[in-house]
Order: structure tokens, then C-alpha cells, then sequence
């Protein structure tokens, strides 16, 4: 994608792919090259879904070992019964076509159980950027009547 729009990959950026499921994602980017004890971006958007509840908690304790400066800002989806209209269509609608293609959907939280559950990790700072929030920032002063989605949720945490 970076190629296809002619932008350049900036040389601290570093994609490596891993089974998040072996739950070794530090071993991974460590022997990738990253280095651990520096502070660290990390972005996990559209996949938490993807995940067992026990891998999305080994993700999340890696998170919580980052250094000091780093932050972490993953994407999760809410439960059918949340959700209505259009955004309980786009789920549906994804849902299936992920189990067509042998991804089927295995976790998703509520927002108020995903804040609690993060707790539990001792970050010094949890940030929901929640649907509102996006709709105040972004989408209030549209004129085509596009909505901030409720459907999937942005959380950002600091170790």
C-alpha cells in the first residue's frame, strides 16, 4: 500500500508477520530487529476479533511490558446485541465473509467490560476513543449525514 501511493516506508517502521496465537509476539519483533527496551508504537487495528481471549490477553501483557514512551492502540469490535441499523449489518456482513474465507470472528467485548479487563494490566493510562468522542470530532460537521461507526472502537493504552 505504501508502495502503490508512492510513499516512502520510513526506516523505523517495521512490519513483521507472526501467528499471534504462538502468543511469542516479543520474541518475534525482537528477532526482527526491534529493540525491545525503546519506546515502542504499537498498532493492532481490525484483528482482535481474529483472536482466542487468551491470545488477546498475551498481547495485551506485551503490551504492558513496553518501556516507558511507548503506547499501544488496538481496535475491538462489540457484541451483536449493541449494536442496530447499519452497523449491525457491516457485522453480520463481515462476520460471514471472514468464516467463507476460514477466519471465523472468536472475541468481542463490550466496551465497558474491555476498559475493566485492561485495568487488570496496570497501564498508566487507558484511552477509549469511543463513538462519541469521533462523532464530536470528526463527523459533526458533515453535511452528507455520515455517522461515527459504533460497530468497531479504538483504544489506546501507555504502559
Amino acid at each position: 500500500m505504501f508502495r502503490e501511493r508512492g510513499l516512502a516506508i520510513p526506516a523505523n517502521l517495521l512490519f513483521v508477520p507472526c501467528d499471534l496465537e504462538q502468543r511469542q509476539v516479543g520474541r518475534h519483533l525482537a528477532g526482527a530487529g526491534l529493540a525491545i527496551g525503546l519506546p515502542t508504537f504499537v498498532s493492532v487495528l481490525g484483528v482482535l476479533q481474529y483472536l482466542t481471549a487468551q491470545t488477546i490477553d498475551a498481547l495485551f501483557a506485551f503490551f504492558a511490558s513496553l518501556p516507558p514512551g511507548s503506547e499501544a492502540v488496538f481496535s475491538f469490535v462489540i457484541p451483536d446485541d449493541e449494536l442496530g441499523g447499519l452497523d449491525l449489518n457491516e457485522i453480520r456482513s463481515s462476520m460471514a465473509r471472514g468464516s467463507h474465507m476460514g477466519e471465523p470472528w472468536l472475541t468481542r467485548r463490550r466496551p465497558a467490560d474491555m476498559l475493566m479487563h485492561l485495568r487488570g494490566f496496570g497501564y498508566r493510562q487507558i484511552f477509549h476513543f469511543a463513538p462519541e468522542e469521533a462523532q464530536r470530532r470528526y463527523f459533526s460537521a458533515r453535511s452528507d449525514g455520515l455517522v461515527a461507526p459504533l460497530r468497531e472502537q479504538l483504544i489506546a493504552v501507555i504502559p
